[in-house]
């Protein structure tokens, strides 16, 4: 997001979502030291884990926030309002999804380029009172009164609940261009517990004996999980040089341990949600095919991808 656009307050809550799903790679919290490996969930769109799938997850997620930015600047052009498609988006994440598809910067002149949260920044900036109230009547079916407020305070006005700022055409377009993350937010409280079912699990309690046995061997320490040889550690109770040691020889130990238990947990999470998780692959099936031939979108995300780079490059100058 560049500048204060006039969706900033609702931006800065997609952005933060997106992070968490984007940038949130691992899927219950499985040790640092462990690598990524594929988990059953991998297969269905918006619940990949390894590197490939996740990628394919944004990759479509913004794609999707995309189209509905196109519906967006449709509906408004039809109210009789200029608006540019505007995507919020991690740059990181902007970044890997263009180079999974090939795309490369626009060869545009940098002063050519702006984006297009500034673009309508500016545009909505220079209109009369009446016509920016018009404006984001149009865009959020709300007052631009109460939009200028929610951007300065962060916060939706008082007496307003969750769907503030979600009608008119923002609200056209997300009921009708739905997110590859609906169905992981409509089992939120399943996935999060597969973290207990991890902990609690027969394969867990199996590793941890493993990694006790670990431990007493390698340097007469005793504890069951990396964790309480860190805390030990903190405690004073425990010789720094002798937990990185203990933790050198059996991390990997509980790293396969702990993978084992989360496939196990995985399976099950799966299991019970197969219904809704088969209809979600069936529906992105060739999604990523189809993304590769909108020129529309592919000329859009080179445009970001250059805009990037002079993001970029203003923030680290060559020489710093």
């Amino acid at each position: 997001m560049t500048g204060r656009s006039p969706r900033r307050w609702r931006w800065v809550l997609q952005v933060v979502g997106t992070c968490i799903v984007v940038l949130g790679v691992a899927l219950i919290g499985q040790p640092a030291s462990a690598q990524v490996p594929p988990l059953a969930t991998d297969k269905y769109p918006g619940f990949g884990r390894s590197p490939e799938a996740a990628l394919r997850d944004d990759t479509i997620a913004y794609w999707e926030a995309f189209r509905r930015e196109q519906l967006v600047a449709s509906c408004m052009h039809d109210a009789g309002f200029v608006y540019a498609p505007a995507v919020a988006f991690p740059t990181e994440a902007l970044v890997a999804v263009a180079a999974g598809l090939g795309v490369v910067a626009s060869p545009a002149p940098p002063s050519t380029l702006m984006p297009p949260s500034l673009r309508n920044q500016l545009y909505e900036a220079a209109l009369s009172p009446d016509d920016r109230n018009g404006f984001n009547r149009a865009l959020f079916a709300e007052t631009a009164t109460d939009i200028a407020e929610a951007n300065r305070s962060g916060a939706v006005p008082v007496g307003r609940g969750e769907d503030f700022a979600s009608g008119g055409c923002v609200g056209v377009a997300t009921s009708t261009v739905p997110s590859i993350w609906d169905l992981r937010r409509a089992l939120a409280d399943d996935f999060v517990g597969l973290h207990r079912d991890v902990a609690s699990s027969p394969e867990l309690d199996q590793t941890r004996a493993e990694f006790a046995r670990c431990a007493r061997g390698a340097g007469g320490i005793a504890a069951d999980d990396p964790n309480r040889v860190e805390d030990q550690v903190a405690n004073g109770w425990l010789d720094p040089v002798a937990a990185a040691g203990v933790l050198q020889q059996c991390g990997e130990t509980w790293a396969v341990g702990y993978r084992r238990a989360e496939a196990a947990a995985v399976e099950m999470f799966v299991e019970r949600n197969s219904a809704a998780l088969n209809a979600a692959e069936e529906r992105y099936r060739g999604a990523i095919d189809t993304i590769r031939s909108d020129t529309a979108f592919l000329a859009y995300l080179s445009e970001e991808v250059a805009l990037a780079g002079l993001t970029s490059s203003v923030a680290h100058p060559e020489g710093d």
